[in-house]
């Protein structure tokens, strides 16, 4: 709200007074729309496209937001030096934990996404039987129906093709990702410092 982006720039003002230096984290602690994402947006937010246009807006908007303290949008403020945007696929996991993806909705459209992935590399089922020792009767490129069990640590896999899949797959998802967010940063005029964690 526009109340709140004035205390933010108010605050900040006063850091830069202090020759304190700001960053901003882009995602943080937000824990989904309270409907259907309930596991938090560093899961989800990473490759749905939804959350990931509404992670622009909220970039553009605080960004391109000129503080009427300093005279200078946060995007062109020197003292603003580093933004963080989420963490990382490679914290998803299976099950009840602080990272598990327990949206159905987004459960399935990171399995079709897997299985555009698996389908641009092996085109088809037989060629993708060649690589992993185990596919199941039931599981089919063509039909979308290929599980993904993508917890990288603890995960089922069947086998180092499998696993190199899985692996291939989640560090393609997060780069569009960040290139994504990346330019919309950038379309502010923001050139700092980007990066993916908070440490």
């Amino acid at each position: 709200t526009a109340e709140r982006l004035e205390r933010l720039a108010y605050f900040q003002s006063l850091l830069k007074e202090k020759g304190i230096y700001t960053y901003f984290s882009l995602l943080g602690t937000a824990q989904g729309d309270g409907k259907d994402i309930k596991d938090g947006w560093k899961l989800s937010g990473l490759f749905d496209d939804e959350l990931i246009n509404r992670q622009k807006e909220f970039a553009k908007t605080l960004l391109s937001y000129k503080n009427k303290y300093t005279g200078t949008a946060f995007a062109n403020d020197e003292s603003v030096v580093m933004i963080d945007l989420a963490n990382t696929m490679f914290n998803f996991k299976l099950g009840n934990s602080d990272f598990a993806l327990t949206s159905e909705k987004n459960q399935k459209l990171l399995t079709e996404k897997f299985n555009k992935y698996l389908k641009d590399k092996y085109k088809t089922t037989e060629q993708l039987k060649k690589s992993w020792k185990v596919v199941y009767d039931d599981e089919s490129i063509e039909d979308g129906t290929v599980a993904f069990n993508g917890n990288w640590k603890y995960g089922l896999y069947y086998d180092d093709a499998h696993r190199k899949d899985v692996y291939e797959f989640l560090g393609a998802v997060q780069k569009e990702y960040f290139d994504s967010i990346c330019e919309a940063v950038k379309d502010t005029g923001y050139d700092g410092l980007i990066t993916g964690v908070t440490n």
